[in-house]
This record gives structure tokens, C-alpha cells and sequence, in this order.
């Protein structure tokens, strides 16, 4: 530590060392012997001495809800690992899902409708339009579970580890990719329909204390795709409630897709 000395003689200051105490030194300007002295401020008592300034306190830092980065876990990102989870990229991804569900669902009616029209009335001419609208409907759905893992994955990236959760899966971790990718396991889905969906809209009501909440709408979404695959084969009937689902179905991406949006700000 250093000290600032004066010379005697003519008055300059000059600075020392602790180290240096009781050597001799010369004047830096009129070249006078200088005898160090003990620094001055190594005798000062303790309770003279000033006290250590306190530190401010923290500033409390807001709460994020898309806390997902697939590198560090943890780290908030609008941006997880190129993937955009910011309100626009999910409102735009939402609709386009909106959108292909409704086009496979109309093509796949409209092909149903005259296949069961031939079925029924034995005039094969009818099996003949339901091809086109058949293809159509093989490009939409093509579509539709593309954007649905999108979808899936995304919204369960939005939200914060600690909300991954679904009683229906214990008390295990969700992970955004497992959420999506298990939809697409032959009647395992049926099952994990209900995690991946009504678990999501579990989470969203307990993340944002929303009382218009779409867990039951998701609830009956999962129940219709279960009838839907019992009565899928009847004629007529298979269709009506083909499209009792898509319209359930609709709802909930709609309500549930918005309550993404929301967790986004």
C-alpha cells in the first residue's frame, strides 16, 4: 500500500511505499535525505475507520414463462436452437395449422360422402369423385401432422420446466420433443392424446389463472378421437362424427393456441 510523504526542506510530496518504512530516500528536488515515517494512516484505530459502504440489494428480475433452450435449460429465448417461439411465430404457426385441418377435413368429407354414396346406392360412378378429393385430402394431412408436431412441440417449449407436467404422467418431466413425437405411436396416441393436449391446457389455466380455460375442450377432443376411431368405419355415421371431431377439434387449436400467444409476453 502507498502513502504520500513531504519533504522538510522544500515541501514536495512524494508518494512511498508501506515497504519502505524507515529507509532513507532523497528528495525528488532539492536531493534531501528523507527518512521514511510509518504511514499515518496504519495508526488510525479501528472505529475511526470509515465502515465498508453497504451494497444496494439486488433488482428482482421478471419472470419469463419461455424459459426453454434445448443447449442450456433454463435460459430465457424467444430463439431456442433456431426454432422462433416469440407471439407472431406461434400465432402465424397456429393458423396455418387452423387451416390444413380444415382443408383435409373438407376434402375428407366431401371423398367420404360419395364413397359411402356409392356403398349405399351401388352406382360405382360415385367411387370415381371421391378420388380427386381423396388425393386432396392425402396432401393435407401430409400437412397436418407436420405442423401439428410443430405445434405440440413448440407450445411445450414455451413453457417453463417446472409446469411439464401432466397427472396423467406422474411426476415425470415432459420434454417438448417427447410431447409431439408420441402422437404418432399406433394406440399408444390414444392414450397420449390426453397428456400431450389436455396437459397443455392444464398448464396454460395454471400458468395465466384463467377462468375460461380449454382443458375441458381438450378433454373432449381426446374422447372424440377415441369414438372416432370405433364408428370411423360405419358408413354416414363414421362421417358425421369424422366431423363432430374436426370442429371439436378446431376449437381447441383456436382457444388453446391463444393462450400460447399469451404465455409468449
Amino acid at each position: 500500500m502507498s502513502f504520500v510523504i513531504m519533504c522538510p526542506k522544500c515541501g514536495e510530496r512524494m508518494s512511498v511505499m508501506d515497504e519502505w518504512v524507515g529507509h532513507d530516500i532523497q528528495c525528488t528536488r532539492c536531493q534531501q535525505n528523507i527518512t521514511i515515517p510509518p504511514n499515518p494512516a496504519a495508526n488510525v484505530p479501528p472505529s475511526m475507520a470509515m465502515p465498508p459502504q453497504p451494497q444496494p440489494p439486488p433488482q428482482p428480475q421478471p419472470y419469463q414463462v419461455n424459459t426453454y433452450v434445448n443447449t442450456v435449460p433454463g435460459s430465457p429465448a424467444h430463439v431456442s436452437a433456431g426454432i422462433d417461439l416469440s407471439a407472431a411465430a406461434m400465432r402465424q404457426l397456429g393458423g396455418r395449422l387452423f387451416l390444413h385441418v380444415l382443408l383435409f377435413a373438407i376434402a375428407s368429407t366431401t371423398a367420404a360422402f360419395f364413397k359411402d354414396l356409392s356403398i349405399m346406392s351401388g352406382v360405382e360412378a360415385f367411387m370415381g369423385f371421391s378420388i380427386p378429393f381423396s388425393i386432396w385430402a392425402i396432401v393435407h394431412v401430409v400437412f397436418f401432422l407436420i405442423l401439428q408436431y410443430k405445434w405440440v412441440r413448440n407450445s411445450w417449449m414455451i413453457l417453463p420446466e417446472n409446469a411439464r407436467r401432466c397427472p396423467m404422467w406422474g411426476a415425470k418431466t415432459i420434454h417438448p420433443k417427447m410431447a409431439a413425437g408420441f402422437l404418432y405411436i399406433p394406440a399408444f396416441n390414444f392414450y397420449w392424446n390426453f397428456v400431450a393436449y389436455w396437459g397443455l391446457a392444464r398448464a396454460c389455466r395454471n400458468l395465466l389463472w384463467d377462468n375460461t380455460s380449454c382443458c375441458g375442450l381438450a378433454m373432449a377432443t381426446c374422447i372424440m378421437f377415441i369414438v372416432l376411431s370405433i364408428f370411423n368405419w360405419i358408413p354416414f355415421l363414421g362421417t358425421l362424427v369424422f366431423v363432430g371431431f374436426i370442429v371439436v377439434y378446431l376449437l381447441l387449436v383456436k382457444k388453446l393456441n391463444a393462450q400460447v400467444v399469451r404465455l409468449t409476453h
